[in-house]
């Protein structure tokens, strides 16, 4: 495989670990503080086993790390740029409301 393709396969990896809804409101949980698995359970209403599952995708793509404090491991957003990604997906999303509203009326 080509350096170019291998490339474009790796970005979609990454984006495809935001493509989930609760996945994108554990990054957004995560923004300015660290949690653990059974925080985010208690936070957003999701059991630890499905927490889990989507924190471990999202570290393999490389969107978050972890480490061990004691007894728990604590998860934070591994740069601040995921948070400019997640503004900006907002601003299109506003941006969509906004057209739609246009054309509705």
């Amino acid at each position: 495989m080509s350096y170019e393709k291998q490339k474009y396969e790796m970005l979609a990896d990454i984006l495809k670990a935001t493509a989930h809804p609760v996945r994108l409101h554990i990054l957004e949980s995560l923004i300015d503080r660290k949690l653990c698995v059974k925080e985010f359970a208690e936070e957003l209403g999701y059991d630890i086993s499905t927490i889990s599952k989507h924190l471990s995708q999202m570290k393999k793509s490389g969107l978050i790390i972890d480490e061990r404090e004691g007894n728990c491991v604590y998860y934070h957003i591994r740069c601040t740029c995921v948070n400019q990604f997640l503004e900006s997906v907002k601003n299109i999303l506003r941006s969509n409301i906004e057209r739609d509203r246009i054309l509705i009326d």
